[in-house]
């Protein structure tokens, strides 16, 4: 959790969840990451507000800056999610202590 806080003292384990299934499933619509992730739309916009580049809409958070959202080329009124390189940083970062952390237990 300290790493977390050290990214952002306000990063919470949903953001990191939803990074996740991002890192997961890049360039999907946040409809369709909705729908993986098991929140409302309304959530994932927040979500993508919060830890994307632009940050929330009512001025209290600034962006976090680790995914980005770009209009979907077939179709311009959907948005596609990835990651940024600092989005991408960060996940391989939290794979590479989880792994240690299980290399090292066994």
């Amino acid at each position: 959790m300290q790493l977390l806080k050290q990214v952002h003292p306000q990063l919470r384990v949903s953001q990191v969840e939803f990074l996740l299934t991002v890192a997961q499933s890049p360039n999907r619509s946040q409809s369709e990451l909705a729908i993986e992730c098991g929140y409302t739309l309304a959530a994932v916009s927040r979500l993508v507000d919060t830890v994307g580049e632009r940050g929330r809409r009512d001025g209290k958070g600034g962006a976090l800056g680790l995914i980005q959202a770009k209009p979907d080329p077939k179709d311009d009124r959907f948005m596609l999610v990835s990651l940024t390189s600092k989005g991408k940083n960060l996940i391989k970062l939290l794979e590479e202590l989880t792994l240690g952390s299980k290399t090292n237990g066994d």
